[in-house]
């Protein structure tokens, strides 16, 4: 449990976007939606299943977008992933740092990692990470409801003059939660997926702990993440 949570504050401190704790009551509404007043929809295994439905395999994937991969049957979040940043009510809630962050892991995932070079970071030594811009926006974009005019605000890590992005990445590894689709929700403008992430370390299991990723889904098919908020702990 303790490495879980040496790894959330380290990861929360590279985010540096997202304020407000997981355990911080007054952000668990997610901006002015209502999950709890959304229609609800069995519960989706988080098991590789041959005759699963194709809609169990779009919210696998909303899952893993969002930064995890699958293992045996069993998800759990990337080293970098937005599970360890605490709640975000809007896109433009998150700091551009902390999308730098969640793109860097998610371009190994899908094929362009190859795409980084390194950058001379002023004032240390250490090398940090450099990617084109018309790449980072159009992925950041196409996953989130963020501008591209948000983006290049924060002058730190976007660079107009080159037009790339750069940042050093640092991250933790402790033990790591596993991720259940407890539930969806849907009303006319988003769906809710309920989630729990649970520490499973030998013996030793955590209390499960509720969450809801919102997104917005397009006419064609792709979606956009729209908040993510903790609920609280549960039994189930």
């Amino acid at each position: 449990m303790y490495r879980y949570l040496i790894a959330i504050i380290i990861f929360m401190v590279v985010l540096g976007g997202c304020t407000n704790s997981p355990h911080d009551s007054s952000s668990s509404s997610v901006s002015e939606v209502r999950p709890s007043e959304a229609q609800s929809e069995p519960a989706l295994s988080t098991k590789p299943d041959a005759d699963r439905d194709p809609e169990q395999d779009f919210y696998r994937k909303v899952v893993m977008d969002l930064g995890a991969d699958e293992h045996g049957g069993i998800i759990r979040p990337d080293v970098i992933s937005f599970y360890y940043g605490g709640n975000w009510n809007t896109a433009e809630g998150l700091s551009v740092k902390s999308y730098f962050s969640w793109f860097y892991a998610w371009s190994y995932k899908n094929g362009i990692g190859d795409e980084w070079r390194k950058y001379d970071m002023p004032g240390t030594p250490e090398l940090g990470n450099a990617i084109d811009a018309d790449i980072f926006e159009e992925t950041i974009t196409k996953y989130f409801d963020v501008s591209v005019e948000y983006l290049q605000s924060d002058h730190e890590v976007y660079d107009a003059e080159n037009r790339e992005y750069h940042k050093g990445i640092y991250f933790g590894k402790g033990a790591t939660p596993e991720i259940d689709i407890l539930k969806i929700e849907k009303d006319a403008d988003y769906e809710y997926i309920h989630i729990t992430l649970t520490i499973r370390d030998g013996s030793y299991k955590s209390e499960p702990e509720e969450n809801v990723i919102t997104i917005r889904r397009l006419e064609d098919e792709t979606y956009r993440f729209v908040s993510y908020t903790y609920i609280g702990k549960t039994s189930k």
